[in-house]
């Protein structure tokens, strides 16, 4: 019997945000949440919730609590991202990071040679679009495979699969290329970061205003392609800004982003079954994609 009906919206939210707490503790405090990831686990648990009934598969307002997460959160973790600092304080890691970026590029295009006809056979009109967010998650991190597959119109059900499988994949890729490298390894959080200093009303506030107004002018000048738009004002606004104000707002805007990631990845996993059918149509023609174009960059 579900917790909460379907047409409850703060309950749903309520359930939808404690599975977010829990998520992000796991990652925190457990050795298999540390391995998946906090993120990833809070998914895991709405997904467990909504699979055997404790919560609805069909509430409304979850796709737009889902949605208003990410629409919020991508603007906010680029806040502090000045461009001119950026090129000034990277040096030759800037270049590496190009060149890793095309050659992942490359990778993912030759996979994708080789996978298409079989994503395309379990995912339909997603399949491109999660080949693509997967290959801006490689690039750049978790945050860019929402905002990609957000664009693309890629299914919750679809997105959600992928992640899962990916983080899969990344328990085996990661640790081999650490023993190849030498070197320790340690699994980050999947894309969010743990930020745990306090955090001023006052800079909280600048930080949602700031955001809101990337949001709303980013709608107007680009409706159709908000989360683009968004994301090219967002790192104008954070190149032109005085430093001052951008190291008192982006602090606290990375809060905001940090929790309403989570609360992401909470809202994806409620789809429960679908989830559940969708990875077993498409469980393995993603690995066979992630597994080429991990093994193509590695060579």
């Amino acid at each position: 019997m579900a917790l909460v009906s379907g047409g409850d919206d703060v309950g749903v939210s309520a359930c939808v945000v404690a599975a977010a707490v829990a998520g992000r503790r796991l990652g925190i405090s457990t050795r298999v949440g540390r391995a998946f990831g906090g993120p990833v686990s809070a998914m895991a648990l709405s997904f467990a919730a909504s699979s055997t009934n404790l919560l609805p598969t069909d509430a409304p307002i979850v796709p737009a609590v889902r949605d208003l997460a990410v629409k919020f959160a991508t603007p906010c973790l680029l806040l502090d991202a000045d461009l001119g600092e950026i090129c000034e304080t990277s040096g030759p890691l800037l270049r590496v990071f190009v060149v890793a970026a095309a050659l992942t590029t490359l990778a993912s295009l030759a996979a994708w040679r080789l996978a298409a006809p079989s994503l395309r056979a379990t995912l339909g009109s997603d399949a491109p679009g999660i080949a693509a967010a997967l290959l801006a998650k490689n690039v750049g991190g978790g945050v860019n495979f929402i905002a990609v597959a957000k664009t693309c119109g890629v299914s919750p059900e679809a997105a959600a699969t992928a992640l899962a499988v990916d983080n899969v994949m990344a328990l085996v890729y990661f640790p081999a290329v650490a023993a190849i490298a030498g070197s320790d390894y340690a699994r980050g959080t999947g894309g969010a970061r743990a930020v745990s200093d306090p955090t001023p009303p006052g800079a909280l506030l600048e930080a949602v205003f700031a955001v809101l107004v990337v949001l709303v002018l980013a709608e107007r000048l680009a409706p159709n392609a908000q989360l683009p738009a968004g994301t090219l004002l967002a790192v104008l606004g954070a190149t032109v800004a005085p430093r001052k104000l951008r190291d008192s707002v982006a602090p606290a805007a990375a809060n905001v982003a940090d929790a309403l990631l989570y609360v992401f990845f909470s809202a994806a996993g409620c789809a429960g079954g679908s989830i559940a059918a969708c990875a077993r149509a498409a469980g393995p023609p993603l690995f066979l994609f992630l597994g080429a174009a991990h093994a193509r960059h590695r060579l």
